[in-house]
């Protein structure tokens, strides 16, 4: 196995397959081979020939390697596993909504499960449409968390394999509490994107009112942009201006077939 893989769990959907096509865009573009990881409640009997096959089938660039894993028991355990033992830089993975992998990663399962992966996951709809630019734009929450450098880094890491703007949300000072990092990740995100040559905006949310919620404002201005990617923590918090657990699943299993990349604390 190469150093640098994409791990794409993977069960023969169209959100499997949408998985694969974005995986294999962010392989050509940095190098990266990628593990397909095919689960069975069961038996494994027949679905190395179904996996050989589909792979074969694929009409791969001949710069992107793709193997595959074969387990067998719980989709959501056997992921969670495979991810901490192995050695891979990221996770794409397909979702339907409120329905998952076979029906079974529903929105509180795809939050659990993101919550528990080591590396920065990318969760897509089926319905995302796949193009060569993949990404042009990429919306950072600012998070008060003690860990935003993760998802930052994570951010910047995409934002240097697609040449994309990183759009930096804050607050307005005056709706918002003083907390410990919150400063402190404002200097850190705009220190890190002129070290790493980054274009970025900062963006100031409105004050929220009436029905209007923060996923809501978020996934209104991504849908307003080309080619954009939100990027969040999958860990709540209780410090004011970031989302709750309902409000991540809401992200996570949007609507709108807009990608979120994720990295927990």
């Amino acid at each position: 196995m190469k150093n640098k893989q994409i791990l794409v769990p993977f069960d023969f959907t169209d959100a499997a397959e949408n998985a694969v096509a974005f995986a294999i865009l962010i392989a050509k573009k940095n190098g990266m081979g990628i593990s397909l990881l095919h689960i069975n409640d069961q038996s494994v009997s027949g679905s190395d020939s179904k996996l050989r096959f589909y792979i074969n089938m694929l009409e791969l660039p001949p710069e992107v390697y793709i193997d595959y894993i074969l387990k067998q028991g719980n989709v959501i355990a056997e992921i969670t596993k495979v991810s901490n033992e192995q050695n891979f830089s990221m996770m794409v993975i397909g979702s339907h909504g409120y329905k998952g992998i076979r029906e079974k990663i529903l929105g509180a399962d795809i939050l659990k499960l993101v919550k528990d992966i080591p590396l920065p996951v990318i969760v897509i709809q089926k319905d995302y449409k796949i193009s060569e630019q993949l990404i042009k734009n990429i919306i950072l929450p600012l998070a008060p968390h003690e860990s935003f450098q993760r998802i930052l880094n994570a951010s910047i890491s995409l934002s240097k394999i697609f040449d994309a703007e990183i759009h930096l949300f804050s607050f307005p000072e005056t709706s918002r509490e003083s907390t410990g990092y919150y400063d402190e990740n404002i200097e850190l995100a705009t220190t890190q994107f002129k070290l790493n040559h980054v274009k970025y905006k900062p963006v100031k949310l409105e004050p929220l009112s009436g029905p209007t919620s923060l996923p809501g404002q978020i996934l209104a201005y991504a849908g307003s942009l080309d080619c954009a990617l939100i990027s969040i923590l999958s860990s709540p918090t209780s410090v004011p201006f970031y989302f709750t657990n309902r409000e991540l699943e809401l992200l996570l299993t949007n609507n709108a077939n807009i990608p979120v990349l994720c990295s927990r604390e």
